[in-house]
């Protein structure tokens, strides 16, 4: 038989203790994902804007080539247009953070329509409205989409997501830890 005997004041301290810690780790878990959001939306419009994957890259055992270059005819009708983000300006403007559930966040495209006016074949024509969606399909996977033609992948969620995991998510897991730890103090 084992016979187990508290001081009363010392066990009233440890249950205190735990009960801050686990009131701790709750806080973190819906903290970290707020910061992961904000974190994982910053890289994303950066990585975006500073065409980080442009030249090509490697994650995980999977070599990426470098983005294919546009047509001749649409890189000049793009580089006319006098405004190089004019088609990506709907996508940067609509990829979002968002609040679901209890105390969770995730980062997406919101599926609208863009302003249209804009040519997807270069020639200066006006277009008709797309959505977003698409544009982010398009850019990520490539493939073939009717008139338009074959669309060479531009990969950007994907690489990031991986270029997220495998720093900004760790340094925030160990904030969150941290202040876990703190707590038990």
């Amino acid at each position: 038989m084992i016979d187990i005997r508290f001081v009363k004041v010392d066990f009233t301290k440890i249950l205190f203790a735990l009960e801050k810690v686990r009131a701790q780790a709750l806080l973190q878990r819906d903290d970290m994902q707020y910061y992961c959001s904000v974190e994982f939306h910053h890289l994303l419009i950066k990585n975006l804007n500073h065409e980080t994957f442009a030249g090509g890259f490697s994650q995980g055992g999977v070599s990426f080539p470098p983005y294919a270059p546009y047509t001749t005819r649409y890189a000049a009708w793009k580089h006319s247009s006098g405004n190089f983000w004019k088609l990506e300006g709907d996508l940067i403007r609509n990829i979002v953070r968002r609040k679901f559930g209890r105390g969770g966040f995730a980062v997406g495209v919101n599926d609208v329509k863009d302003a249209g006016g804009k040519s997807w074949f270069g020639k200066g024509d006006k277009g008709k409205e797309k959505s977003i969606g698409m544009y982010a399909i398009v850019n990520e996977f490539g493939g073939k989409y009717g008139k338009g033609g074959k669309h060479h992948g531009r990969p950007l969620f994907r690489p990031t997501r991986e270029e997220f995991a495998n720093d900004i998510w760790l340094k925030e897991g160990e904030k969150a830890l941290t202040k876990i730890g703190y707590s038990w103090s």
